[in-house]
């Protein structure tokens, strides 16, 4: 399932009405949609599979131009959606029902229209090492393995598809902190 809204204005100083939207569409509504889910996977007693997408936002404040985006909300819900994932995952277990997010970064999608400009999208680049913005057709295959039974002993994780730009974040904080030490 997948829910998510970023809206202008989102930043530190979001308006509450705005945080609401957001937290309402993206956490929320994951929320409803998950636990109808497994209740209905319960009633049928037969496993299954949840997948939940999240965001790199939940665990990266991302950079464009050296300044953080404007996913204040955005980043806190999805947070809250990959944390919501691993307590279900959890506690779904015994019934079979496996529970897992997956989480884009820099994935063109309809969330960036009229949000971000050439010189903001230009940015965003400059920390994923393919230098381009994947396609939501390159997280089909995910979803088709997580909802396999390929990933039947698999549960409570999330799969970052991101182009290379978490473990790009790691190796950019190692190199900086090695100048400073």
């Amino acid at each position: 399932m997948n829910a998510g809204v970023c809206l202008p204005g989102d930043h530190v100083d979001v308006s509450y009405e705005t945080w609401k939207k957001v937290v309402d569409i993206d956490l929320n509504g994951a929320f409803l949609t998950a636990q109808m889910a497994q209740r209905i996977m319960r009633k049928h007693n037969h496993g299954g599979s949840i997948i939940i997408t999240s965001s790199s936002s939940a665990y990266h404040v991302k950079l464009i131009g050296g300044n953080p985006s404007p996913a204040f909300a955005y980043g806190t819900a999805k947070a809250g959606v990959s944390q919501m994932a691993r307590y279900m995952a959890a506690g779904l277990a015994p019934y079979g029902i496996r529970v897992n997010t997956i989480s884009p970064s820099y994935v063109w999608s309809g969330i960036h229209e009229g949000v971000m400009n050439k010189a903001g999208h230009d940015a965003c680049l400059e920390y994923v090492p393919f230098k381009r913005f994947g396609t939501t057709e390159e997280l089909q295959g995910v979803f088709l393995f997580l909802a396999s039974e390929a990933s039947s002993y698999i549960t409570g994780i999330d799969i970052p598809v991101d182009g290379g730009y978490s473990c790009y974040l790691c190796a950019k904080s190692t190199i900086v902190n090695n100048k400073t030490e």
